[in-house]
């Protein structure tokens, strides 16, 4: 399965910087997306929920590994230089969901077509310079090494259309089973690259 991960921090949290965890994971690319094709890929999501009963989270899983697309949302990560070893200098932040999109089989060919991935960028640079600064302690040459667009600034929250916050269970009574129920209800979506 491939993964989106539209949060730099998460990301850098999964992949380690680079440098701290899978030699494998030791490239970050920034994708820029159509808007449109986001929003469709997005429609052909299955949820996922961490919390489920077990019985719940069989089925749950079954049905996931036959879709294409899967949503599963995290706790979202901000950047921390006191959190070493497996925390990779960053804090979980349980008030906030960040999603993560996997895609597989039809859904990773998307990733070829160029009115879907607009513009590819290698910001593994970016992720090693601002490890090299929360090592040194200085959050602030952390931040402007992981977002050095200030055009952009940090991440931009995403307005999500209706139909999409539902199938993504993104508010309360989209939730009907108890046991998936989140903390996490955002109203929007933190996306890492300006999505056009």
């Amino acid at each position: 399965m491939t993964w989106i991960k539209p949060s730099k921090v998460w990301m850098a949290y999964r992949c380690g910087w680079t440098v701290l965890k899978d030699k494998n994971q030791s490239r970050v690319l920034a994708l820029d997306l159509s808007r449109s094709y986001f929003e469709s890929l997005l429609e052909q999501a299955t949820i996922t929920h961490p919390g489920s009963s077990s019985n719940g989270k069989n089925k749950k899983k079954k049905k996931c590994r036959d879709c294409d697309v899967v949503v599963q949302w995290d706790p979202e990560r901000i950047m921390d230089v006191n959190a070493h070893g497996k925390q990779s200098f960053t804090t979980p932040v349980p008030s906030m969901r960040s999603i993560q999109i996997g895609l597989r089989n039809s859904a990773v060919d998307l990733l070829l077509d160029e009115k879907f991935v607009l513009r590819i960028t290698d910001v593994t640079q970016d992720f090693r310079n601002a490890l090299k600064a929360l090592k040194a302690g200085d959050m602030e040459a952390a931040e402007s090494c992981l977002f050095p667009d200030c055009n952009l600034g940090k991440e931009c929250v995403m307005d999500v259309p209706c139909e999409i916050r539902k199938i993504l269970c993104m508010d309360d009574d989209d939730d009907d089973d108890d046991d998936n129920n989140n903390d996490f209800n955002e109203d929007s979506v933190e996306v890492q690259e300006k999505i056009e």
